[in-house]
């Protein structure tokens, strides 16, 4: 009877260390692959970050060089009041009065320009490793970058009948 119970309890510590192997192997199969996923997000993230970012920026480029025309020829307009003032025969009151009217219709958005690195949110989501997050932070920003391209190619088209009509 001893051979025999000692033979069950063996049995039964063999079971129980089987198992234990069992769930430790699964448990870190499941670490690497959780690693593994890690990895992988952040290396999906990196590269979608940065697709994203160069459009950012191009859009950045695009509407800098919009401003930059609008206000060249807001300065030639600025020059023109300052000769009309003095001497009205220039330019013609019609075209004066035109040019003000399509002036009104510029829309300031008051806008700043927001620089990526600037944003802490989305550092402080890559940090936590939350890149889905981040991703839809970044995406968020673009979509908000080519709202503002829309506003200013707008403008731009305003600034343009504006210059037409001084030159």
């Amino acid at each position: 009877m001893k051979k025999s119970f000692v033979k069950k309890i063996l049995l039964i510590l063999a079971v129980v260390i089987m198992n234990s192997m069992v769930v430790f192997a699964a448990a870190s199969n499941d670490v690497v692959n959780g690693a593994s996923s890690i990895i992988d997000k952040e290396a999906i993230y990196l590269q979608e970050s940065k697709s994203i970012k160069t459009d950012i920026d191009s859009l950045n480029v695009k509407i800098r060089e919009i401003n930059a025309y609008n206000s060249e020829v807001n300065n030639k307009l600025d020059e023109l009041n300052e000769i009309y003032k003095i001497d009205k025969s220039v330019i013609t009151n019609d075209t004066m009065r035109k040019i003000r009217e399509i002036r009104r219709t510029i829309k300031d958005t008051g806008k700043k320009e927001k620089n990526i690195s600037e944003d802490d949110s989305i550092n402080s989501l890559v940090q936590r490793k939350e890149y889905d997050k981040a991703l839809e932070r970044l995406n968020g920003i673009l979509e908000e970058k080519k709202a503002q391209y829309k506003d200013a190619e707008e403008k731009k088209a305003v600034w343009k009948q504006i210059d037409s009509l001084i030159s």
